[in-house]
C-alpha cells in the first residue's frame, strides 16, 4: 500500500514558480582554483517526464543536467556533486 505524504502547511493549490537557470552564463572576473567542485546543485524535471508533487509549496521550472553543465562550463569549475 503506498503512502501519500500529507501537504506542507505552507502550500497553496497554485505554488508559486521560483526563478529558472541564468540563460547567458557570465565568467567570473577572477579564476576558479584547479579541480574546484560545485557541492550544492538543484536539478529538476523536465516537469512533463516527472510532475510534481501537488503539495509543494513551490514550482521548480525544468533545471536539466544540461543547464547544470553550462554553469560549471562558464564558471570555469571542474567538478560537481548532484
Amino acid at each position: 500500500m503506498q503512502q501519500t505524504m500529507p501537504a506542507h502547511p505552507l502550500a497553496t493549490s497554485s505554488a508559486p514558480t521560483c526563478p529558472g537557470p541564468i540563460e547567458k552564463m557570465v565568467k567570473p572576473s577572477w579564476k576558479v582554483p584547479a579541480n574546484a567542485c560545485d557541492s550544492h546543485a538543484h536539478v529538476c524535471g523536465p516537469a512533463d517526464k516527472y510532475p510534481y508533487w501537488q503539495g509543494r509549496i513551490y514550482t521548480p521550472p525544468d533545471a536539466l543536467v544540461s543547464d547544470y553543465r553550462r554553469l560549471l562550463d562558464a564558471l570555469g569549475i571542474e567538478r560537481g556533486v548532484v
